[in-house]
């Protein structure tokens, strides 16, 4: 049967809006720059929102406070929520159903109202029982409360804790029988049809969650069984990191072949893109990394020219959004920035793809020879690692763009190849697009793809060039190159001109 809007006052956890948050300048607990207590705890009770514009400010409710105040009491959690088929059911607060506006702002104010007057007067520290205390019109509480990913590592927990009993957590709807059943091998994410409000006979995401999760751990007494100990800073790393590798099978391929669906047409000019799909599961934390609501191929919601079913974003888009965490282009714009790799990268112009780059990905056999039986992940292009040879890169370079004042600058030009490429070793990102011509485009950026280094002097001038104000000098170049490169990676400190010149 499906619950009327007022029972799921608990149902959603709402945090305070990210403006705020920002503002505030708080990622976890304690105080904002505001003085406003911020907590991982804060529930906002709009509930009667259900029913038209609400009269009062929505209500910030501090759970973990309440939850600590009714430790050791007998039945403490049904204190506030109700018992559903001898369950308690932790996404509703009060009523399973309340039929009208008048109902549910009873069972409220009957329920906390009274609760903190039984308190004061048995001479405990209560709460507040006039309306204004609690509908206040400048909230004195911040939420700090951050999503509780279920990653990788959580589910390999629990799935050891339940011995494999998938059908713990996992069901399905079974439409003749009327029930919800397991069917092993068909396990599929929540989301798939727990969604963020209720549709239908499906209750919200929060709320299944809540009940499933809270539930069990609170029947086993095994924490966390309070907001903090998943929506507080930690709370998905909350279980003890398993040793070793851990892949959730399901049947997914450890290579395929990406490309558009041939449903739609020519699959276009673009060979196809042989992606290691073993290799990225071990590299992400979890599955909804690039699968965002379901775990159908990317195609099957975004089409070519883009549509309803993927809200409009293309199929190019979903693979190359620059700022996108889900998308290819993003999630690597996102490694960049380690300190490794930021030496080179963080002067570059975010998401600038090459021919090279798009060669790097788009390398498999073209869309109309997907079926020749070549193994998917066949050509690699060859690591810087394995590529260079010391005696083919000089040993040191002498910069004298500034002989007039000081000595010569002497970089040492195959040590910090050879640095770089000792970075890359473990990485296989960076071993998969850092061919030595790319690796070598890190300084020489406008280099050709040919093997050939220019000098720097062959396209900055002394001084800059007025046709091109966006292109530096000689001496700006070097210094935005190798101080930039030195401050991102943390190096060596750069103090003044002596720290590489010596004073004539």
């Amino acid at each position: 049967m499906r619950r009327s809007a007022a029972g799921l006052a608990i149902g959603v956890l709402a945090v305070a809006a990210a403006g705020a948050l920002a503002l505030a300048g708080v990622t976890g607990g304690g105080k904002s720059d505001h003085g406003l207590e911020v907590r991982p705890d804060v529930v906002r009770i709009d509930t009667l929102s259900a029913f038209g514009d609400l009269e009062r400010p929505p209500v910030a409710y501090p759970h973990d406070l309440h939850t600590e105040a009714l430790q050791g009491e007998e039945a403490a959690c049904i204190t506030c929520h109700p018992l559903d088929q001898g369950r308690i059911d932790y996404s509703r607060f009060g009523l399973l159903e309340a039929v009208d506006k008048e109902t549910a702002t009873e069972a409220y104010h009957e329920t906390c109202i009274r609760c903190h007057r039984e308190k004061a007067g048995a001479g405990l520290e209560s709460g507040p029982v006039t309306c204004g205390e609690c509908h206040e019109k400048r909230p004195s509480l911040l939420s700090s409360m951050r999503p509780m990913p279920f990653d990788l590592s959580l589910h390999r927990t629990h799935t050891e804790a339940v011995e494999g009993g998938c059908g713990t957590c996992h069901h399905s709807y079974d439409e003749a029988k009327q029930a919800l059943v397991y069917v092993k091998g068909e396990e599929t994410s929540c989301r798939d049809c727990h969604r963020a409000k209720e549709e239908e006979n499906r209750e919200s995401l929060s709320a299944v969650s809540h009940q499933g999760c809270l539930g069990c751990h609170q029947s086993l007494g095994v924490p966390p069984t309070d907001c903090q100990g998943c929506h507080g800073p930690g709370g998905e790393k909350a279980a003890e990191e398993p040793e070793g590798t851990f892949r959730l099978e399901r049947g997914q391929p450890d290579a395929v072949l990406l490309s558009a669906s041939l449903r739609e047409g020519p699959a276009g000019e673009m060979n196809t893109v042989p992606f290691d799909h073993k290799g990225h599961e071990q590299a992400a934390a979890t599955c909804r990394n690039c699968h965002h609501e379901t775990w159908k191929p990317c195609r099957d919601c975004h089409e070519l020219r883009g549509g309803a079913k993927g809200r409009g974003v293309t199929l190019e888009r979903a693979m190359h959004e620059v700022d996108s965490g889900r998308s290819c282009v993003g999630c690597h714009e996102e490694e960049k920035s380690a300190g490794e790799c930021a030496g080179c990268h963080a002067s570059m112009e975010k998401g600038l793809l090459s021919d090279a780059a798009c060669k790097g990905c788009h390398r498999g056999p073209s869309p109309d020879r997907t079926g020749s039986g070549e193994p998917v992940l066949s050509r690699r292009p060859q690591a810087p690692a394995d590529a260079f040879r010391p005696e083919d890169i000089p040993d040191e370079i002498r910069i004298d763009v500034l002989s007039d004042e000081y000595e010569p600058a002497h970089f040492p030009h195959r040590q910090v190849v050879a640095t770089l490429v000792d970075s890359m070793k473990g990485n296989g990102l960076a071993a998969h697009f850092h061919s030595p011509q790319v690796m070598c485009q890190g300084c020489h950026h406008h280099g050709p793809d040919d093997g050939s280094i220019p000098r720097c002097g062959s396209c900055h001038g002394k001084p800059f060039s007025q046709l091109n104000l966006f292109m530096p000098g000689l001496l700006g170049a070097y210094h935005r190159q190798c101080i930039g490169c030195h401050e991102q990676m943390q190096v060596e400190n750069v103090s003044d001109c002596t720290s590489c010149h010596e004073g004539k």
